[in-house]
């Protein structure tokens, strides 16, 4: 077998091996330093990629915010509407109908009174002035008013028999309230 010999000193032997040694520790550093260096701007990459996207996403928000507000303001529209729909609703359902109220007075009203003002409201309150030939013929017909179907209570306020202006009979005023349904058909 063959022995190793060597021509340099010892001491440049030692020396070589603590040069490489070093060479190696200074390359491990420096590829522990690129991989530290190469770790550090993938994550300010993907940092600078996650802020475009935050924005991305913040602008994305004030969009749908805005078209928020906007759908708010068209259903408050639409909800005006549908007041104003059901109103309209309510109105058609609840017609009055005076007409009803009037034929029936036609029916009760005898031939010796003459009405010369009337009053009504939608509530059913009616104010009756007039002149009737007689008492008789007054009390006849505010037994018929009571006994009407559509009338619910009749009140004589004042009778006064009266012969002036060429008018001769009992000037009455009376008030009346209707049924509740006495206006609707």
């Amino acid at each position: 077998m063959a022995k190793k010999i060597s021509l340099l000193p010892k001491t440049h032997e030692a020396r070589l091996r603590t040069e490489v040694k070093k060479t190696l520790v200074l390359f491990l550093s420096l590829i522990v330093i690129a991989f530290f260096i190469f770790f550090w701007l993938v994550i300010l990459g993907y940092s600078q990629s996650h802020e475009n996207d935050l924005k991305d996403i913040e602008n994305k928000i004030s969009v749908l915010e805005t078209q928020t507000e906007s759908l708010k303001d068209v259903k408050t529209q639409a909800q005006i509407i549908e007041a104003k729909l059901s109103g309209l609703g309510f109105l058609f359902e609840n017609r009055i109908y005076w007409s009803e109220f009037f034929g029936e007075l036609e029916k009760i009203t005898l031939k010796k009174v003459l009405y010369d003002n009337l009053t009504a409201n939608a509530s059913g309150k009616v104010i009756l002035s007039g002149v009737a030939g007689s008492y008789k013929e007054l009390a006849k017909l505010i037994f018929s008013l009571r006994s009407s179907p559509k009338i619910e209570e009749v009140d004589l306020n004042s009778a006064k028999w009266q012969s002036k202006e060429g008018i001769v009979g009992v000037r009455f005023n009376m008030t009346g309230t209707l049924k509740e349904n006495a206006l609707i058909k």
